[in-house]
């Protein structure tokens, strides 16, 4: 079973609980945007980055080897529905966790 978290802090959560070998972090930035393009797709990306760069101008270079840390885990995610292997979403109340579970429901749908 694949455990899935939308924030950082809950990797680390789940670390103290023991749980650390199969835990995922979703991608951020789930609550911008439109639904239908993946969380590891360019214009996600590009949202993310354009969103750092208000707050801070020259960060583009670092916004985007960040996200590169989290590209794929979405894919790792749909390949396990595809498998269907189990998951178990711990969810917080932050828009970020609600989004992530939609997300994740729009695409076992299709399996």
């Amino acid at each position: 079973m694949d455990e899935i978290v939308f924030e950082p802090s809950d990797v680390n959560m789940l670390a103290a609980l023991g749980i650390v070998e199969s835990v995922k972090l979703f991608p951020f930035m789930l609550s911008m945007g439109e639904l239908q393009y993946a969380c590891d797709s360019e214009y996600r990306c590009k949202q993310f980055v354009n969103c750092l760069s208000e707050y801070y101008p020259d960060s583009q270079i670092e916004a985007r080897q960040l996200w590169s840390k989290y590209h794929g885990t979405a894919n790792a995610v749909q390949c396990d529905m595809i498998n269907h292997k189990p998951l178990r979403v711990w969810v917080r109340s932050s828009a970020d966790c609600w989004c992530g579970i939609y997300y994740i429901c729009y695409y076992a749908s299709k399996y």
